[in-house]
């Protein structure tokens, strides 16, 4: 049956090329969970996935896919946008951005009274990242409202930079937006910061050329190339990241680092055991208040615990045990809405990417398909509206592009 449902998954993202630039959400959607459950499948071979968890992903793209076709069933009108920005400000509003970015892992060092001259020596590097994530996993780190406030801009700033580097056509804007999140991992032992800058990155590549040119990039054969130099790059970071919690470089360091990495796509198999032991029938709906944690978080509403989930989803395949917390968004999703509530959840941010697509606003156009493109990039892990830091990043790209760009557009 599952060969049948993977069959039946190839066939819809065929599909969904097909019209990828009629429905790019859907298509991207359905591309970034083929990826996930491909690879689970490859990597995993020992484990069986249930029906149901397949059943759950191809039901959430007909979801979505209803609700980019309803969206956009106005006439899409042929535009020529001319494109008015202010090349000063461009410059000034990144550099601001950058370096608000760039205080946040030297403030979370010093918070922590960690001296800024340890990071210039490797061995008191090592020494650093390892004591970092030592006070980390034991809930001794202390944080600030400074270092929150810098934290927002640190996620802000690769969607600001990507956005808008094609208008201003120079890209290392991007690669100057990941400092602050390479810093973050080499000397505090936090990957995810490093993480969402690279998707944001992808985000903005995306959503841009669905604004300006109304339809997805195309893959270019460099363009491959780069990406897959970049992810030797970045693997290669993990791998550091996590020998320097060990704290010492040897084989033994780098064996069980590469199993800690195996374990970030050990997501679908916990999200797999988690719907197959999750009793439907006595379930109390919360109705957003995970989804959507960092609002209700902030207001009062409940009260956030630290990480992702609390408890471990542990298993042993090829000889290798895995252990992971990582339930992806679809368990927040079902915890507050149901089954049937997360499928009309799908279809009505679909609906929200479609309608916005064909608006005249393009300040609210890229800030909006940003973070809707974002959650699916992030879905793996959790919700991107579980983190008000993430909310409020939100809040200022829009007010950063608001500021330096002036779009004009004529009907042709």
């Amino acid at each position: 049956m599952n060969l049948l449902l993977f069959l039946c998954f190839v066939f819809i993202v065929f599909f969904l090329y097909r019209y990828k630039n009629n429905f790019p959400y859907t298509y991207i959607f359905s591309l970034f969970w083929f990826i996930n459950l491909g690879i689970s499948e490859l990597f995993f071979a020992e484990y069986m996935f249930s029906t149901f968890l397949y059943v759950l992903i191809i039901f959430s793209i007909f979801f979505t896919f209803a609700g980019e076709l309803l969206g956009s069933k106005r006439k899409s009108e042929k535009n020529t946008k001319k494109i008015n920005y202010n090349s000063v400000r461009c410059k000034y509003i990144f550099w601001l951005i950058f370096f608000i970015a760039m205080c946040y892992p030297a403030i979370n060092l010093i918070n922590n009274g960690i001296s800024i001259g340890r990071l210039f020596s490797l061995e008191q590097l090592l020494a650093v990242n390892n004591e970092m994530a030592v006070a980390r996993y034991s809930g001794e780190t202390e944080s600030s409202l400074i270092g929150q406030f810098c934290l927002i801009f640190v996620y802000c700033l690769p969607f600001y930079s990507s956005l808008l580097v094609g208008f201003h056509h120079k890209k290392k804007y991007i690669y100057l937006s990941l400092l602050p999140g390479l810093l973050v991992t080499l000397t505090q032992n936090t990957k995810l910061v490093l993480i969402s800058s690279l998707l944001a990155i992808i985000v903005g590549i995306i959503v841009q050329n669905i604004v300006i040119n109304n339809k997805l990039i195309r893959m270019k054969f460099k363009t491959i190339f780069y990406t897959s130099i970049g992810f030797i790059i970045f693997y290669g970071l993990m791998v550091f990241s996590f020998v320097a919690r060990i704290g010492k470089f040897d084989a033994n360091s780098f064996g069980v680092a590469n199993s800690k990495i195996a374990s970030y796509v050990a997501h679908m198999p916990a999200l797999d055991h988690w719907l197959r032991t999750f009793d439907f029938s006595n379930m109390i709906k919360s109705y957003g208040v995970k989804t959507f944690f960092g609002i209700t978080n902030t207001l009062g509403i409940v009260e956030r615990k630290s990480g992702i989930f609390t408890e471990f989803f542990v298993f042993k395949d090829s000889g290798q045990d895995f252990q992971t917390n990582i339930y992806t968004v679809y368990r927040f999703l079902i915890e507050d809405f149901g089954f049937t509530g997360t499928m009309f959840f799908f279809l009505i941010i679909a609906f929200i990417f479609s309608l916005l697509r064909y608006t005249n606003n393009v300040v609210m156009k890229f800030t909006v398909l940003s973070m809707l493109v974002f959650f699916i990039f992030n879905s793996y892990v959790s919700s991107i509206w579980a983190y008000f830091s993430y909310i409020v990043a939100y809040i200022v790209l829009y007010l950063a592009i608001k500021f330096v760009l002036d779009f004009k557009i004529k009907k042709l």
